[in-house]
């Protein structure tokens, strides 16, 4: 958790899950990845609140829909 790798590791994944829902076209599973990348995002916000991947996180939720 507290490892610089970890910070990247989860942020990564954020956009790995970022990625995976732009290419789906399932409308169930595309619901799924959304709320999974959104949710890995405020994790990242949550657990580095001061880390620059924070801020590129918090970037990445703006332009990701609500639901």
């Amino acid at each position: 958790r507290d490892a610089d790798g970890g910070k990247e590791a989860l942020y990564e994944l954020a956009r790995l899950k970022i990625r995976l829902y732009q290419g789906q076209t399932d409308a169930p599973s595309k619901k799924v990845l959304l709320r999974e990348a959104r949710a890995t995002l405020t994790e990242v916000i949550t657990l580095y609140p001061e880390s620059s991947l924070a801020h590129q996180a918090a970037q990445n939720l703006a332009t990701l829909p609500t639901e």
